[in-house]
């Protein structure tokens, strides 16, 4: 019963945009449709994705080259550069940006390793990233977000640990390596820390 009513409120919202043609971006009916998207309780499929990008398009008159349908994290993304292109990649898969994004940083984290740091002086930082993927089981894929940037991963040679994880494990997994370092993939945190 639920997914019928998504899927009708889906197809009522679509036929409003089509009426609507030439209306403001800065319009307080922009920002509400924008909230419609981006709150709607499923991911889109590549089809709608791509049918309500054209109708947000058309009907707020919105450059031929973006996509407000699917993220309004999309225009945080780097203009230029590996990001920006991992972006374009994975832009017609299902999960939301927002998780390729920080899988990407994630990976480009790891496969820096300690070879590039800022210099602060008394202490250096590196790009250690943490990531935490949270949402509901089967709403958001988290595992099809991860699986591509751990494909590269491991296709650049980085030290990718996953699995059950022990101390003794992680110990061994990294002490391996001249740095000791490596991307820890939990697909189930409470797994990883318990």
């Amino acid at each position: 019963m639920e997914d019928q009513q998504l899927e009708k409120a889906l197809e009522l919202f679509k036929d409003f945009l089509r009426g609507l043609e030439g209306a403001s971006r800065e319009s307080e009916t922009y920002r509400k449709a924008r909230k419609f998207i981006e709150e709607f309780p499923r991911p889109f499929t590549t089809v709608e994705r791509q049918e309500l990008s054209a109708l947000m398009r058309k009907a707020f008159g919105l450059p031929k080259d973006s996509d407000p349908s699917t993220e309004p994290f999309a225009s945080l993304i780097p203009k230029v550069g590996w990001l920006h292109d991992y972006y374009k990649y994975t832009l017609r898969s299902e999960p939301p940006a927002v998780f390729h994004f920080m899988s990407a940083l994630t990976v480009l984290g790891a496969t820096l390793g300690r070879s590039v740091y800022f210099d602060k002086g008394f202490y250096r930082v590196y790009p250690n990233i943490a990531t935490v993927l949270i949402a509901p089981t089967g709403r958001c894929r988290k595992t099809s977000a991860t699986n591509v940037s751990l494909q590269l991963a491991r296709a650049v040679g980085v030290n990718v640990l996953s699995e059950r994880l022990t101390p003794e494990a992680l110990v061994e997994g990294l002490g391996g390596s001249e740095q000791a370092t490596g991307l820890v993939y939990a697909p189930e945190l409470a797994v990883f820390l318990g």
